[in-house]
C-alpha cells in the first residue's frame, strides 16, 4: 500500500470509520506497516498478528523478530496438551 494510502487509512479510522474494535480506541496510531502486492495476503497477515499475544505483537513492533518463535512456543507451552 503506497504511503498516502496509509495515511488516508488512519484518518479515517480516527474520524470513527471502519471497524467497532477500532472506533473504541481511538486516537489510533500506525505503529508498524508491511507492503505487500496482493490485497489477500495483507488480510491474511492481519487476521494472523490479531492472534498474536500482546508480548509477540510488541516485539514485531519493536523489530525483535529473533524473538518471535520463543514468545510462539512460550504460549503454546502455557496452554498445555
Amino acid at each position: 500500500m503506497p504511503h498516502g494510502d496509509l495515511e488516508r487509512r488512519l484518518a479515517r479510522h480516527n474520524a470513527g470509520e471502519g471497524a467497532a474494535y477500532t472506533r473504541r480506541r481511538r486516537p489510533v496510531a500506525l505503529v508498524w506497516a508491511q507492503e505487500h502486492e496482493r490485497v489477500a495476503s495483507a488480510f491474511a497477515l492481519e487476521k494472523q498478528i490479531q492472534g498474536w499475544s500482546r508480548a509477540k505483537r510488541e516485539a514485531l513492533i519493536e523489530a525483535r523478530l529473533k524473538a518471535l518463535p520463543g514468545l510462539s512456543e512460550a504460549k503454546s507451552r502455557q496452554m498445555g496438551p
